[in-house]
């Protein structure tokens, strides 16, 4: 049937495009529970353990509860011993499974978030208290795939669906390109005023083309921000401009840290922030911007917080048992029955009380941050806002953005979508569409793109380094601002000019002829190559011995396998600050020099997963003052975009043999 894919050996796919992405959702759901449910099964105890999977032997050594009546349960060992070093990190979703002599149709495994770790103890965030079977010493937690976060994403795509006859459902037909032209659609609408002169003063000319046309946008606008232009820098003008105009602001991002990365900047530009999102997840740096921290200074959450003591108290009476004196059995369930109601009446108070600290924090603030699956919390109810914004939409999935447009009377989408996609476990998900992004969507469409702005200035790279990523992606549009057009790290205290690491920004290294072939180790789908990786170790401890510190270079290759061999030759430089990491690990952040191996080296010209130029796009652009490429240019050279990527380097640049090294 036309417009429909199978999947699974299950029904096709629906036409419905957000039935169809809910779909996609449960098969990217289902693989990752595959995935890790296979991970597990294949390991013993200890390797689950050592991997960060599983913790066994523990239990409950303390009890309390937290604002919004959250039960914070305590674990260790029931030996004493350390926990694992890889387990149970901060933030991290688990599951408390039951121990092996208990029924399996016994009340539900519940979930929580890990929100304290020590050595010894771990403390994991319920949403109620744990099963009585809980009390005994053969507790395990396990880590789980993020239930909450596709529950949200599919409810949100099924509001946008039902949607009738409200902003939303106009939101999603102006989406859809069910309007044209796009006025037509908010015709009536009174039109956004212009923003405040002041919020915008600080920003460049294609910065402050794109706040303004956001804010006067009747529906949404996209900003395209390549990498280094000050994306989250025009955001915040803009941001700052609605606020002075009045306007009620919800601003988020996909992950934690970019929504953290935007509490911060905004705060340092004088708003009143409120972050909304679990404490366990939320960087030192903003926690006191958190609603739970400053709600807790509020008369109701005072309150609250006795009722929640009182019931902590009942709870250790519940978890001691009864005296040893004890022994009419009807009776001492019928008090323990008694007491547990008691608890939940206390937490129910306590509940209303901090709900209505957390509805005075949440009225107070000029913006709310939340993270896209953070907007559904139950602190901020029905409320809407005059206007969502979503930083790094391009990594955010569609679903998830929908969540937080759902809310707005105006949207702006705001990121780079000829930089990495979002994360996408299944690849038959991705294939089917749930990889392409919103913004990619909209980006690609004729009224999609007149709502687009790009900014243009970069204060990053130097004009060579940026200068191939210019002309390939951004249509020779992003220019280099003065200050950082002819930086080199021999311009830098400290580092001495040594040709040509210091004194050139772009060199290529072709180790062609050399023998430094890739392979593959025992069934991995990476690649690496241990002759490239050396090349590499031995340019990165030349940019030392010139004086720059390891700190301010990155060794990036696309292959996991290739990072950890780069990584086992530096070892001592990594201890100093070195970050060598995969290209997506590197996206959103800079160095002053980057060492980049292409890594893929054979006879058959095959290049696999380079083949994403979006990839090697984030590798080429992380780079300020030194871009330094690896690669055998037999093997690339037979693929169009590689070989123009080599003959601007050996154009713009340095070309070096690997043999000339020495």
């Amino acid at each position: 049937m036309a417009g429909r894919a199978p999947f699974h050996g299950m029904k096709a796919l629906p036409e419905d495009p957000y039935e169809r992405l809910a779909a996609l959702l449960d098969i990217e759901r289902a693989e990752e529970a595959r995935q890790l449910a296979e991970a597990q099964r294949a390991l013993s105890d200890e390797e689950a353990e050592a991997r960060g999977e599983s913790v066994a032997r523990l239990r409950i050594v303390e009890s309390d509860y937290g604002l919004g009546g959250r039960a914070l349960v305590t674990f260790a060992r029931a030996s004493g011993a350390e926990l694992p070093a890889a387990a149970l990190d901060v933030g991290e979703v688990v599951r408390l499974r039951r121990p092996p002599d208990v029924e399996r149709d016994a009340v539900a495994e519940p979930a929580g978030v890990v929100c304290r770790r020590t050595a010894h103890r771990a403390t994991v965030a319920f949403e109620d208290d744990p099963p009585d079977w809980a009390d005994g010493p053969r507790l395990r937690l396990d880590r789980v795939p993020d239930e909450v976060t596709f529950q949200r994403q599919k409810a949100a795509l099924e509001r946008v669906r039902k949607a009738r006859g409200d902003r939303l459902a106009l939101l999603r037909d102006i989406v859809d390109g069910k309007w044209a032209p796009l006025e037509d659609a908010v015709a009536g609408r009174k039109r956004p005023a212009g923003g405040s002169v002041e919020s915008l003063a600080s920003l460049d000319d294609s910065q402050r083309a794109a706040a303004e046309h956001a804010l006067a946008a009747p529906a949404f606008a996209l900003i395209h921000g390549p990498p280094g232009t000050g994306k989250t820098t025009a955001l915040v003008g803009l941001v700052r401009a609605a606020v002075a105009r009045g306007e009620r602001v919800l601003a988020c991002a996909p992950s934690n840290a970019a929504t953290d990365l935007l509490v911060e900047k905004l705060r340092e530009a004088g708003v009143r922030v409120v972050r909304v999102g679990h404490p366990a997840r939320v960087t030192p740096a903003v926690l006191d911007a958190t609603l739970d921290e400053i709600a807790r200074d509020h008369d109701d959450a005072r309150t609250a917080r006795k009722l929640l003591q009182e019931a902590a108290a009942l709870r250790r009476k519940l978890e001691r048992g009864p005296g040893r004196g004890a022994r009419d059995r009807a009776a001492i369930r019928e008090e323990r029955a008694s007491l547990r109601d008691e608890v939940r009446a206390l937490r129910d108070d306590a509940r209303r009380l901090s709900r209505a600290a957390i509805e005075k924090v949440i009225e107070g603030a000029e913006v709310v941050c939340a993270t896209l699956t953070g907007v559904d919390s139950f602190a901020l109810g029905d409320r809407r806002f005059d206007l969502v914004v979503i930083d790094e939409a391009a990594q955010a999935l569609e679903p998830a953005c929908w969540a937080a447009i759902a809310r707005a009377e105006r949207f702006v989408l705001a990121g780079d979508h000829c930089q990495l996609p979002p994360t996408v476990v299944s690849p038959e998900a991705a294939r089917l569409g749930l990889a392409r992004t919103l913004f990619e969507r909209l980006h690609a469409t004729p009224h999609g793109a007149a709502a687009a702005r790009m900014l243009e200035l970069q204060y990053r790279m130097h004009e060579r380094i940026a200068d191939f990523s210019s002309r390939t992606f951004y249509e020779g549009r992003l220019r280099a601002a003065p200050a950082v057009a002819a930086h080199l790290l021999g311009d830098l205290p400290g580092v001495e000019a040594v040709d040509p690491w210091t004194t050139e920004p772009l060199v290529l290294v072709d180790t062609a002829g050399a023998g430094h072939d890739e392979e593959r180790a025992g069934g991995s789908t990476s690649v690496r190559n241990p002759g490239e990786a050396d090349v590499v170790a031995r340019i990165v401890r030349e940019l030392t011995a010139a004086g720059l510190p390891p700190a301010a270079i990155g060794a990036i290759s696309p292959y996991s396998l290739q990072v950890e061999a780069i990584r086992a030759r530096l070892r001592d430089e990594v201890a100093a600050g070195l970050e060598v990491a995969s290209a997506d690990a590197f996206q959103g952040r800079e160095r002053e020099a980057i060492v980049f191996s292409l890594t893929r080296a054979n006879r058959a010209g095959e290049i696999g997963f380079l083949a994403d130029r979006r990839r090697t796009n984030v590798a080429l652009t992380r780079a300020r003052r030194a871009l330094v490429v690896v690669g055998d240019g037999a093997t690339l050279g037979a693929d169009p975009f590689f070989a123009d990527l080599l003959a601007h380097v050996e154009l713009e640049g340095r070309y070096l043999s690997v043999f000339e090294l020495g």
